[in-house]
């Protein structure tokens, strides 16, 4: 899942793609192909929520681990859909996700301590940089992703308004 050599975008973009295969692959979806996709879109949302989640309590997974989370979610998912335990999908595929950390923090926890991560490392061998070849992880770039998001459309906004008042002046 980690894809060394590329830039943060290239990663969150096929990190992206990577989830939507494997919601796709897993999960029983309708018949109707506009009706799946956007499941599938807001599956990935709750997805990435339960990565924010992981991220905030500071249990940084390398994309592996992280990985064996989401596929472990999404199995107990299709699990209870094949056992027919599933009668309205989006809401219980919300509950099971949104509870997943909650239910499982003591075993990530110590996952998580058993395994330091390259920053971890680092900050114990006193390193007080990171290694310029080194990108943010998944975690962090989906984090940035929701806070960009805000940045974006205020940057947007205030071009506009810059550009209002120049077309404004220029009337003048």
């Amino acid at each position: 899942m980690e894809l060394m050599g590329t830039t943060p975008e290239q990663r969150l973009l096929a990190f992206d793609q990577w989830v939507c295969r494997e919601l796709a692959a897993r999960l029983q979806w309708p018949d109707n192909a506009e009706k799946k996709a956007k499941l599938i879109g807001q599956c990935r949302a709750e997805l990435e929520k339960l990565v924010l989640e992981l991220w905030r309590r500071g249990w940084m997974l390398d994309g592996k681990r992280l990985a064996d989370h989401i596929t472990g979610v999404l199995s107990q998912i299709a699990e209870r859909q094949r056992a027919g335990q599933v009668k309205d999908f989006y809401p219980f595929f919300r509950h099971v996700v949104s509870t997943y950390v909650g239910a499982n923090a003591e075993e990530i926890q110590a996952e998580a301590r058993r395994t330091p991560t390259v920053g971890s490392l680092l900050a114990t061998m006193g390193v007080a940089r990171k290694i310029s070849t080194m990108g943010p992880s998944i975690p962090e770039l989906v984090a940035q992703r929701r806070e960009e998001t805000l940045r974006e459309k205020l940057t947007r906004a205030r071009k506009s308004s810059t550009k209002e008042k120049d077309d404004q002046l220029s009337l003048l």
